[in-house]
């Protein structure tokens, strides 16, 4: 396929082209700023290469997905492409955000294979990962503004949460449904809770849900792989939040009133989001030992909050396993031994 092919190529180029653009325009600050020459002409020419490699990848992602009869796959690379054309045009702030999602749209078309649910896996997975990213970088420092690298989170979370839904809802997988829901409902109810008016709280449980469903793709969300993968993303994201608390009481000398720093709060976000995916997965993982009569295990994700639920999820046995070792068990015992 030629435009795969040359699509493809595309990915590496743009991302170097668009670096070298974002270098050249610090370096050249001055100069554009005081509209002087020949600093001004070579950023313009640097950004103006960045946007023509841009639109010939999202032409390449179009023109890959039509080839391969599913439409579909070529939805966000031109409703992306097609906005960011728009705000570069006016001049919006929002301008990069939209490209920049373009570009992961459009990556996301060359990768994996034709079948449908290999390309929606990797578009929730890669939208749900970057947008959780780019989320807590955006709000680290403001919470108050939506500046550009938030608006790439909500750019990315919201598809990512949306294609994560409309999958098991087509396939009548009701236990990924009721989850999806659940947990991004816990972003407005936390909200409320906690009293705050700032986007992250609001969309972080959401992404992060989409994320893991990306990272996960089964049939049912009671399956062990489920539930260890969001309780270990959970832990990641305490991670994460502890490491932006960390920076306000660690470079901020006499800090009094932690509250009042977005920085920190965006730590708080990060703390609650994750609490919201870690307790799902803890009221999973004791479920699914009981169900399966894994009392032992069942005993563990029950008293290690979350952590049993990791344990579980990534170094338990299956079902089948535990069976034939309580069988091999009985029957060692039945012969003496």
């Amino acid at each position: 396929m030629v435009f795969k092919r040359v699509g493809g190529s595309l990915v590496g180029v743009t991302l170097l082209l668009t670096i070298i653009s974002l270098l050249g325009s610090v370096i050249f600050h001055n100069a554009i700023a005081q509209q002087q020459q020949p600093g001004t002409t070579i950023a313009l020419i640097l950004r103006l290469l960045a946007y023509i490699s841009l639109a010939a990848l999202v032409v390449c992602a179009v023109m890959t997905a039509v080839s391969e009869q599913q439409i579909t796959r070529a939805v966000l690379p031109a409703i992306f492409g097609i906005a960011g054309l728009v705000l570069v045009v006016v001049n919006s702030e929002y301008g990069f955000s939209a490209l920049a999602a373009a570009w992961v749209s459009s990556t996301v078309t060359f990768g994996g294979e034709k079948t449908e649910p290999v390309w929606q896996k990797n578009a929730v997975m890669f939208f749900g990962l970057g947008g959780l990213v780019a989320f807590n970088v955006g709000l680290a420092s403001s919470l108050s503004h939506i500046n550009t690298v938030t608006m790439i989170g909500i750019m990315l979370g919201v598809p990512a949460f949306l294609m994560a839904l409309v999958y098991p809802i087509q396939r009548m997988q009701w236990s990924w449904v009721g989850i999806l829901l659940a947990v991004a409902a816990c972003g407005p109810l936390l909200t409320l809770i906690a009293h705050r008016s700032d986007i992250g709280l609001l969309l972080l449980p959401m992404t992060a849900i989409a994320a893991v469903r990306g990272l996960v793709w089964n049939n049912d969300a009671l399956e062990r792989h489920a539930f260890g993968a969001m309780a270990g993303l959970g832990f990641l994201m305490i991670i994460g939040g502890g490491t932006l608390i960390n920076t306000i009481f660690s470079t901020i000398p006499d800090v009094q009133k932690p509250l009042t720093y977005d920085t920190f709060n965006a730590g708080i976000n990060m703390y609650l989001s994750a609490g919201a995916l870690c307790f799902f997965a803890w009221i999973f993982s004791f479920i699914y030992g009981a169900r399966h009569a894994m009392w032992g295990w069942f005993i563990t994700a029950l008293l290690l909050p979350a952590i049993g639920a990791v344990l579980l999820g990534f170094f338990g046995p299956t079902p089948e396993d535990y069976k034939q070792g309580r069988e091999s068990a009985a029957a060692k015992r039945a012969a003496g031994v």
